[in-house]
C-alpha cells in the first residue's frame, strides 16, 4: 500500500537536492505543501528557496484542507518535553521516543534534572567515551550531542555514569529530533532525541536543567502549532523520502512514513493517505462486488479505517449472515455518526451488503 501510494501521487516531484522543478513546472503537490518559516507555498518559492526549505525540518507542512480536517480523528495528542526551569528555557520542546534500546521512554522514567554529559573528547559532549562528570550525572538524565559513535554506546556511558536516562540531541544543521537504532540489550534506561537547536540551547545552558514530560491539549503528535500535518524534511536531503512522506514524529505512526512500523495495518486502515489523495484531485468511491460505485461512499472513514477492510474483517469475524449484517450496521452507524456516510449512503450499502455473506 505504501509503495501503491506513492505511484498514485503521494510524491514531491521537486529535486529537494537542488530545487529544481520537475520540467519548470509548478505541481498539485508543490500547491500543499507549506513552508512554515517563511509562510510561502513552494509553489510561491524561488529554486534556490525550495532548495534551502527542504531541510528545514519540522518547517514543512501539508496544508490540505481534507488531510486537516481528519488528522484530529487519526492522531493523538502531542507529548511534548516541557522544559521548568531556568526560566530562559522553560518551554515545550519536540521529541522523538522509540529508540531500539533502553526501556521506552514514559513521563515516569524521564522527569528530573538534565546534565550534559562531559567526556574526554575530542568532542567534549558526544558521550562516546567514559564520562569525566560522571558524579554530576549520576541520578540525573544526561544530554549529549549525536555524532561519532552509535546511539547505543551514548546510552550506554550515560549508564555506565549513574544517568536516570539519556537525551541525544542531533547535530546536523537546523535538524530536529531523529529516530535511533542500535543493539544493546544490558541498556536498561530510556533514550529520546531532540533537535539541533534545541540541544545548543540546552548545553550552552551549563546548569541543570528541570524537566518531564506534558501531553499537550493543543497540539496533535505529527502537526504544527496551527494543526497543519507535518511532512519529513530531514538534513541532509534524503533522496526520494524528502517531501514524499509525513514526519516521523506522528503518533500514531502513519502508512505514509519513510520507515514501516509493527503497529501499520495497511488492510484496514489507511490513516491520511486517502485524504492526501482527495486533496491533489482523486476521487475516493468505494467499489464492492454487485453493487459497482456507490456514491458518497468514500473508502475510509473520518478516523483513516478502511471501509471496505472493515466490511471484509466483518465477513471473516461473522459466524452466519446475521451476524454479519449486525456487525456492519454498527460500522455504518458509526460512519453515519462522524458525518462521514448520508443516511442515504448508508441505506445504499445497507443494500449493498445484503446479498454479501
Amino acid at each position: 500500500m505504501h509503495e501503491l501510494s506513492h505511484g498514485l501521487g503521494f510524491s514531491n516531484f521537486v529535486s529537494e537536492a537542488t530545487g529544481a522543478r520537475l520540467a519548470g513546472f509548478n505541481d498539485v503537490y508543490m500547491a500543499n505543501t507549506l513552508d512554515n518559516s517563511t509562510g510561502k507555498l513552494w509553489t510561491q518559492l524561488t529554486t534556490a528557496q525550495i532548495q534551502a526549505a527542504a531541510i528545514r525540518d519540522g518547517q514543512q507542512v501539508w496544508v490540505g484542507p481534507r488531510v486537516t480536517a481528519r488528522a484530529p480523528q487519526v492522531l493523538g495528542p502531542a507529548t511534548l518535553l516541557n522544559i521548568t526551569s531556568p526560566a530562559a528555557l522553560a518551554r515545550e520542546y519536540d521529541f522523538l521516543g522509540g529508540a531500539s534500546f533502553g526501556a521506552p521512554a514514559t513521563s515516569a522514567n524521564m522527569t528530573g534534572a538534565i546534565v550534559a554529559g562531559l567526556d574526554d573528547g575530542p568532542a567534549v559532549n558526544d558521550g562516546c567515551t567514559a564520562f569525566t562528570n560522571a558524579a554530576a550525572v549520576a541520578g540525573k538524565i544526561a544530554l549529549v550531542r549525536r555524532g561519532t559513535c552509535g546511539f547505543a554506546v551514548k546510552a550506554k556511558n550515560a549508564q555506565n555514569a549513574g544517568a536516570v536516562g539519556v537525551i541525544i540531541a542531533n547535530n546536523a544543521v537546523a535538524t530536529g529530533p531523529m529516530g535511533m537504532g542500535g543493539v544493546d540489550p544490558t541498556v536498561t534506561i530510556p533514550a529520546i532525541s531532540i533537535g539541533t537547536l534545541d540541544g545548543d540551547a540546552l548545553i550552552s545552558a551549563g546548569a541543570a536543567q528541570s524537566t518531564g514530560f506534558v501531553v499537550s491539549t493543543t497540539r496533535l503528535a505529527g502537526t504544527n502549532a496551527a494543526g497543519f500535518v507535518r511532512l519529513y524534511a530531514p538534513n541532509p536531503v534524503a533522496p526520494g523520502s524528502s517531501g514524499s512522506h509525513f514526519d516521523v514524529v506522528a503518533d500514531p505512526s502513519l502508512l505514509m512514513e519513510p520507515a514501516i512500523t509493527a503497529e501499520l495495518r495497511a488492510s484496514l486502515n489507511i490513516d491520511l493517505t486517502a485524504a492526501l489523495f482527495e486533496d491533489i484531485g482523486w476521487k475516493t468511491e468505494l467499489t464492492m462486488p454487485g453493487c459497482g460505485v456507490v456514491a458518497g461512499a468514500e473508502a475510509v472513514s473520518a478516523s483513516g479505517d478502511h471501509h471496505a477492510g472493515q466490511v471484509f474483517l466483518c465477513a471473516d469475524a461473522s459466524k452466519n449472515k446475521g451476524s454479519f449484517q449486525s456487525c456492519v450496521a454498527r460500522h455504518l452507524g458509526s460512519l453515519v455518526g462522524d458525518k462521514v456516510f448520508s443516511g442515504a449512503t448508508k441505506g445504499k450499502l445497507t443494500s449493498c451488503y445484503a446479498g454479501f455473506k
